[in-house]
């Protein structure tokens, strides 16, 4: 496998050489915007004449890692507190990459001498906070442009009718998109949703569409977009929506739900992750109790958490989430059970 930088002066153009020079079969795995203007880089994976497995790829012996025997505490943290947390994470569903990365957080941080719940909980809220980002997007700024993004059926209408249903209930104006001419039913559910709430609704078909909607808004409008969801490994749909979310003006924000494959969920985050995304809202909590997929999805990208949303009522609960609200998450089933 080689690895190729496209330079290009905006995603979709970048898309379109990796399309007609590569082909389908490239991987995208960097992307990077130029920090001295416009322009973006690509670096795509391409593989030889001869087929060789990449290193992530060889044969491991087994899915999460072996409970640990003995680890070297580089703060004095003791074995039976580093094997409660890795249980934790392990019960998640927690990939093995992103266990070890935060079992090295949990090294680092102040010693336990108790086992207690309250003590890994303090224990777990202190790694997540040194180890994952929480930025959550602000619902309510003027002039922001937001396109929610995603695999199918992630709850990105839903998430952005209970966006919109705060907005409005803090008494403020903005304005849905609607760009997903795929999915059956899509924009009628999502102009249900805007005239219960008294919101206008702009359609899109097309990067051009989009674009005359951004420039006829006013630049202090709140700007909310669903898009169509994407197959992660499929090129066409990935670029379809690229050329939607790479507008310079936009900024995408991944929304994936909770219960899903780890593995997978890291392979999903990262195809999405060229698009510029930097922020992750979590859905469908209510019917999940295995957190794992959003702890591998947000080490795996680099994704910030943003919020969590836990119900199909557009009016319930749409929560920024911290490392507290994470690490109680995470320790549900401990609580419960004791």
């Amino acid at each position: 496998m080689r690895l190729r930088t496209i330079t290009a002066a905006d995603m979709q153009d970048a898309m379109r050489i990796m399309r007609e020079e590569i082909g389908e079969d490239a991987v995208i795995v960097a992307t990077a915007r130029n920090p001295k203007g416009k322009g973006v880089s690509v670096t795509v994976a391409q593989e030889e004449a001869e087929f060789e497995p990449p290193p992530e790829e060889k044969v491991v012996e087994a899915h999460f890692p072996a409970p640990r025997a003995s680890t070297p505490a580089l703060r004095g943290m003791p074995d039976y507190i580093l094997r409660d947390i890795e249980q934790i994470l392990v019960r998640h569903g927690v990939a093995a990459e992103t266990i070890e990365a935060l079992l090295k957080t949990v090294e680092a941080q102040t010693p336990l001498t108790t086992d207690s719940e309250e003590g890994l909980a303090g224990l777990l809220e202190a790694t997540l906070a040194a180890a994952c980002r929480f930025e959550p997007i602000d619902i309510v700024k003027p002039g922001y442009r937001y396109i929610l993004i995603g695999p199918p059926g992630a709850g990105k209408t839903l998430t952005t009718a209970k966006i919109a249903a705060h907005v409005v209930k803090a008494g403020h104006k903005l304005t849905l998109v609607n760009t997903d001419n795929r999915k059956a039913g899509a924009a009628e559910q999502l102009a249900a949703y805007a005239e219960v709430l008294g919101v206008p609704l702009e359609m899109a078909e097309s990067r051009a569409d989009l674009k005359a909607v951004l420039k006829n808004t006013d630049p202090q409008e709140r700007l909310l977009i669903d898009s169509a969801g994407a197959n992660p490994y499929d090129f066409h749909e990935l670029k379809e929506l690229a050329e939607f979310a790479s507008l310079m003006e936009l900024e995408p924000v991944m929304v994936y739900p909770a219960g899903s494959d780890p593995e997978e969920a890291g392979e999903i985050a990262r195809a999405f992750s060229f698009m510029g995304v930097r922020k992750m809202i979590a859905t469908r909590l209510d019917v999940a109790k295995r957190y794992g997929s959003l702890l591998t999805a947000a080490h795996t990208a680099g994704l910030a958490f943003s919020h969590t949303s836990a119900s199909e009522k557009v009016l319930e609960k749409f929560a920024p989430v911290n490392a507290g609200a994470l690490a109680r998450l995470l320790m549900d089933y401990r609580t419960k059970r004791h």
